[in-house]
């Protein structure tokens, strides 16, 4: 299992928080993969893997769409996206249709699509100590990620499915 993070690779989307919770995380014993999927600087984003120790840990694997996009999803263990802005977090709605945990920031849309300890958790933004926290809190406990990622899946259904929108 990896922790997955899906959209443009810019400094505003959090990913030296992200990288610097991973780093973090393998100081304190905890190795975690991180799987970055989008578009932009992603040769920045690489050497910023290795200034920070991690860069074994992170691998960049494109632009995804349909069944690959879907089993990225799947296949991780959360999703994390550490934004600085986000109007509203497409690609945290995804990954909670297909019943993954998320560990977002507390800011724009988040608040809207993320219940508190229930779908996920929110951080602060910018804090890579607490980003790494909660990381941690849902690789070491598998059943409150799976609980969480249901509860995410019930969320997504009602209040942003085709039927529910309508």
């Amino acid at each position: 299992p990896y922790v997955a993070f899906a959209g443009r690779f810019t400094e505003g989307k959090g990913l030296d928080e992200l990288l610097r919770a991973t780093a973090l995380l393998s100081r304190q014993g905890l190795t975690i993969q991180l799987r970055l999927a989008g578009a932009g600087d992603t040769d920045r984003w690489a050497r910023a893997a290795i200034e920070h120790g991690v860069g074994d840990q992170v691998s960049f694997v494109g632009w995804l769409q349909g069944d690959a996009k879907l089993a990225f999803y799947r296949d991780a263990a959360l999703f994390c996206m550490p934004s600085h802005f986000e109007a509203f977090g497409i690609s945290t709605l995804e990954a909670m249709f297909i019943g993954r945990p998320v560990v977002g920031t507390r800011i724009g849309g988040f608040l809207d699509l993320v219940e508190e300890g229930v779908t996920g958790y929110l951080v602060p933004c910018e804090d890579a100590a607490e980003l790494a926290k909660r990381i941690r809190n849902l690789v070491e406990s598998p059943e409150l990620a799976h609980t969480m990622g249901r509860q995410g899946v019930a969320r997504a259904l009602s209040r942003y499915s085709v039927d529910a929108v309508v």
